[in-house]
């Protein structure tokens, strides 16, 4: 069974997976994976992961064990997780400081590009009649450019920010 997905049927037989299902799904899924699997590993000492799930599957006791030492690792699991952001921004620090027009300011003219053809497709959907069967696509359209073209540019510039509950589980 892949890495990522034995993580993930260990956070849902911890019942952590509210927050490290997340985890799981980002570009450094693989390594908090293998994380995850490794405390799994060490706290039951089964050598394959597989057999780590199963024992800890079967054990009540073992679930718990292992959601509290999840829960005690959530910190580097997040910072892990999201070390690849901070790459991002270097990237754009170092462009700033190239003497070439274009390679300084293209990721302003990218943004402002999506920013002006989201305000005119607005702008479209609220004052242009559309027929009675794109409805739903307009609909889906709008959602996918609120959804991800306009939340990844104001995360690149202004920050993702992350929920961190104050319960433990």
């Amino acid at each position: 069974m892949a890495t990522i997905a034995l993580a993930k049927k260990l956070a849902d037989v911890t019942g952590v997976s509210d927050w490290l299902g997340d985890l799981l799904g980002g570009s450094k899924a693989a390594q908090v994976a293998g994380d995850v699997l490794d405390l799994a590993s060490g706290m039951t000492g089964e050598k394959k992961p597989e057999d780590a799930l199963s024992v800890i599957q079967q054990d009540p006791a073992k679930a718990f064990e292992l959601k509290e030492r999840l829960l005690s690792h959530k910190e580097r699991l997040l910072e892990l997780a999201n070390s690849d952001r901070a790459n991002a921004r270097a990237m754009q620090v170092q462009a700033l400081k190239q003497s070439d027009p274009e390679a300084r300011l293209f990721i302003y003219r990218f943004a402002w590009f999506w920013a002006v053809t989201v305000c005119v497709y607005l702008g479209a959907i609220t004052f242009i009649e559309i027929p009675k069967e794109n409805i739903r696509f307009a609909d889906n359209i709008l959602g996918f450019i609120l959804g991800t073209i306009v939340a990844t540019i104001l995360q690149f510039f202004f920050g993702a920010s992350f929920q961190r509950s104050t319960e433990d589980g």
